[in-house]
């Protein structure tokens, strides 16, 4: 699979900053980097919570793509760690601004995702895990990312037997 073939793939990666890309085809990379986590084996993807599967202040997902038949890469990213951004969106900023960002980059909204061709972007808001970060009172909290969630659509295929 060639990600150059996904423009929205190469901008999302070119406009971000992520401890791994998009796309990226060897789960290994987070061995490389001596990362603390834990890993689950599902049918159709090996999923990586990091630190743990209890605190997820980052999630990755390694499946198939284009297709669930295709070789797995870097499909899913999750993250509440204010030093990751996509287009200059992090933990802390407020969700209309992020929400414009989105727009002129061309995402449209889908339910609750933000989705550009085959990238589908959710943003979380949650005063609470936010509180902390900004350190407001509730009443001055105004609505801001708590969490991005990014993923690529992958199709089912069915024919394989996991």
């Amino acid at each position: 699979m060639k990600i150059k073939k996904y423009d929205e793939i190469v901008e999302l990666n070119k406009n971000s900053e992520l401890k791994y890309k998009i796309g990226e085809p060897n789960s290994n990379i987070l061995k490389k980097n001596n990362e603390n986590f834990d890993i689950i084996h599902n049918f159709m993807s090996t999923d990586f919570y990091l630190p743990s599967s209890k605190e997820r202040a980052q999630v990755i997902k390694f499946y198939g793509f284009p297709t669930d038949e295709d070789p797995s890469c870097l499909a899913y990213y999750y993250t509440t760690i204010s030093s990751d951004s996509i287009f200059k969106i992090s933990v802390g900023l407020e969700m209309a601004a992020a929400e414009k960002i989105l727009s002129n980059y061309g995402y449209k909204k889908d339910g609750e995702y933000y989705v550009k061709g085959v990238v589908q972007i959710k943003l979380y808001h949650d005063k609470k895990n936010i509180k902390e970060l900004v350190k407001e009172k509730d009443n001055l909290l105004p609505d801001r990312v708590s969490g991005i969630e990014i993923s690529l659509k992958s199709k089912y295929l069915g024919n394989r037997l996991y």
